[in-house]
């Protein structure tokens, strides 16, 4: 994770994080002991909020049996794994309950150094519909519902090039401006197709059907 830390804090200027600690179990069963029904058969790792405030820091868990197999199918996986949960960490302090999804794990993936969008390429070059969509996984919990390991690909595809859209056309101030405003009006009441549009307006001056055409 350090070779990941300059480029987080170029994307998230702020105090240094603190050292975060990192807790390793033999697999998936004993972390549902621990976390019961936080843990999908496609994660190999996952940060943890320390506390009820968000700048109370965090902490990244790991399946072990995941980490080995990863780190030998795909070697350098498992230091953008970290890097990515790392970086949910830093973001703690500003997301909250109403962040659209896809921008946290895009922008984590954004840090880490993870490009990678052959699924999606390939069902786009098929012409057949894509489910998630990038609206499923902009609403609270868009990926906790995802059940197989390729609508979490997909779904992690498909924040990661958005967000490296919304770097590319608008930079990195406009990304934390949005997560900023998001924060600020996570007790709005509106649904959430609303407050997504009116915040995309707001802070990028296009709507959020706008965006998604161009996506």
């Amino acid at each position: 994770t350090e070779t990941s830390l300059p480029r987080l804090e170029e994307v998230i200027p702020g105090d240094p994080l603190p050292k975060v600690p990192v807790k390793v179990y033999p697999g998936k069963e004993e972390i549902n002991q621990t976390f019961p029904g936080k843990w999908q058969e496609w994660t190999g790792g996952a940060s943890r909020q320390l506390g009820e405030k968000a700048d109370q820091g965090g902490e990244i868990i790991v399946d072990s049996q995941v980490f080995d197999q990863t780190d030998r199918s795909n070697p350098g996986y498992n230091r953008q794994m970290l890097a990515h949960e790392l970086t949910h960490i830093a973001l703690f302090p500003l997301t909250g309950n109403r962040t659209p999804p896809f921008l946290i794990e895009g922008l984590a993936d954004y840090v880490a150094g993870i490009e990678d969008a052959s699924l999606l390429k390939d069902q786009l070059r098929r012409g057949g519909s894509i489910s998630p969509t990038l609206r499923n996984i902009y609403q609270p919990g868009g990926f906790s519902i995802l059940l197989t390991t390729e609508a979490a690909s997909l779904a992690y595809e498909e924040a990661d090039t958005a967000v490296a859209l919304l770097e590319q056309k608008y930079g990195n101030e406009k990304v934390l401006a949005l997560l900023r405003e998001f924060r600020r009006r996570e007790n709005d009441r509106q649904d959430q197709d609303t407050l997504v549009n009116e915040v995309f307006r707001s802070v990028l001056g296009t709507s959020w059907s706008e965006f998604e055409n161009e996506w």
